[in-house]
């Protein structure tokens, strides 16, 4: 599989971000970007906190929060076609591996103050989960900050991101992501979905209503289970360091 990933890697870029969305091949949108601008209410408001997004893609992550006013954001990707096409809009993206990267930080005692890890951990084999999970705590700061954001396996529709790409191997729940950040220590797990996917108008109001009818008559109505505290594809997670 590790033979596979590094084929699909090579050509990340074209084979998947720019085939999911055509504003990806824009340095233009790519320079302007909003994306993390939903994450401002969980970040520390000083501005010179050290940022790092692992598994950066492109880069639009960084370029948000560069655009929201965070001096120190930079990022890390293992596909070459991914920060060639970031460096084209003057971002702090570098290529490398993820557990290389961090045993490197760890060495040299680099700190963070938010690690985010998005759309990621899917990617990963049971040692790389543990390594990546267990070396990010190393490398945030006292107060640090962990957001994650993976495919979750209680969405109706969970196959569709579970399976969209080859590199795939897993998608969790709520409570295997608890069971997960518990493991390692992490403390304040909190569920960040419902306060970044606020309804912005009427249709998109009514459309989450019937969402959560449905949902409610599989899971209560047909299958007598608990609610899912997430429904929708991916699952949002913030957690705060905790203990070494």
């Amino acid at each position: 599989m590790k033979k596979i990933k590094e084929k699909i890697y090579e050509s990340y870029f074209s084979s998947h971000y720019s085939s999911l969305d055509k504003k990806q091949n824009e340095i233009d949108y790519l320079i302007k970007s909003k994306h993390g601008k939903q994450f401002i209410q969980f970040l520390p408001s000083n501005l010179d906190i050290k940022i790092i997004d692992l598994g950066c893609g492109t880069g639009s992550l960084v370029s948000g929060l560069k655009n929201s006013g965070y001096k120190n954001v930079s990022g890390i990707d293992v596909s070459h076609e991914n920060i060639e096409h970031g460096k084209l809009a003057g971002l702090d993206i570098r290529h490398g591996e993820i557990i290389n990267f961090l045993d490197q930080e760890i060495e040299n005692n680099k700190n963070y103050d938010v690690v985010f890890l998005m759309d990621v951990l899917e990617h990963l084999d049971d040692n790389e989960l543990f390594d990546v999970v267990h070396k990010v705590k190393q490398v945030l700061s006292s107060n640090g900050i962990f957001i994650i954001k993976t495919i979750n396996a209680e969405s109706l529709i969970s196959g569709m991101g579970r399976y969209m790409d080859i590199t795939h191997e897993r998608s969790f729940t709520s409570h295997s992501m608890k069971e997960l950040m518990s493991a390692f220590g992490y403390k304040e797990l909190e569920i960040l979905n419902s306060k970044i996917n606020k309804p912005k108008n009427i249709r998109e109001f009514l459309r989450s209503l019937i969402r959560k009818s449905w949902y409610y008559l599989i899971y209560r109505v047909i299958e007598s289970r608990d609610y899912p505290e997430c429904i929708d594809v991916d699952i949002v997670i913030k957690v705060k360091r905790g203990q070494k």
